[in-house]
């Protein structure tokens, strides 16, 4: 039986119902709190790097699973070199870590466990090096995209719109991390502090909806 994990927050200043992916047997950092403050992404959550460029849309995605709901992942070579996308371990790529609705356009707490990555040490790029090498990784061209989506594997499109009327204001937390390089330069994609990353989209109900057509393009981590 697949083992799902569902967290419930209850705030002091405004009630938010939440809940949290069923996690890999990766080191989790303890479950932390902290204050913060986002604004409304009306698009798309977005990372800009040296090597690629990656967006998350503001559509959810209902595929063959109706117990979980799945987002799509758009990764674009921006560099003029071939770049190889490490997708070894399934649990290295960018998934939704929790939900939950708002009545307000921000989280005012944050109570989730969330992944330790993995350092980009020599080792790291010496084996990400070799493995661009050894073709097997997965490769883009310059202006080349990979898409795939991957699901939340504790909830489904039902249960969201079970709670559809708590509040006007929806949040996705994104968690995980991503390997790429083209030969010589490395990159990492993650959730630090000190990254480019807004991990948290807080977007304006009602949401939008579509289905997956192309199965083979789902990376399933559960």
């Amino acid at each position: 039986m697949r083992l799902k994990t569902q967290l419930i927050v209850m705030l002091v200043l405004a009630t938010i119902i939440s809940c949290t992916s069923a996690q890999s047997n990766e080191n989790k950092t303890n479950t932390i709190t902290q204050n913060t403050s986002n604004t409304i992404e009306s698009s798309l959550i977005h990372y800009e790097g040296e090597l690629c460029n990656l967006q998350v849309e503001n559509t959810f995605y209902e595929g063959p699973n109706p117990d979980y709901f799945y987002i799509k992942v758009e990764i674009k070579n921006t560099s003029n070199k071939v770049i190889g996308i490490d997708l070894k371990d399934k649990w290295k790529i960018i998934y939704p870590n929790q939900w939950g609705n708002l009545y307000t356009p921000e989280r005012s707490l944050i109570d989730e466990i969330r992944i330790i990555p993995d350092e980009l040490d020599d080792l790291k790029m010496t084996q990400l090096i070799s493995d661009f090498k050894n073709d097997s990784l997965e490769f883009l061209n310059p202006n080349e995209s990979f898409t795939y989506f991957t699901e939340f594997n504790a909830n489904g499109k039902a249960k969201i719109d079970e709670t559809k009327e708590v509040g006007n204001f929806f949040y996705l937390s994104l968690d995980g991390q991503l390997f790429l390089t083209n030969g010589s330069k490395c990159e990492r994609v993650c959730f630090e502090e000190d990254s480019l990353w807004q991990q948290n989209s807080i977007l304006t109900k009602p949401l939008n909806w579509n289905k997956i057509k192309d199965e083979s393009q789902i990376i399933e981590r559960d």
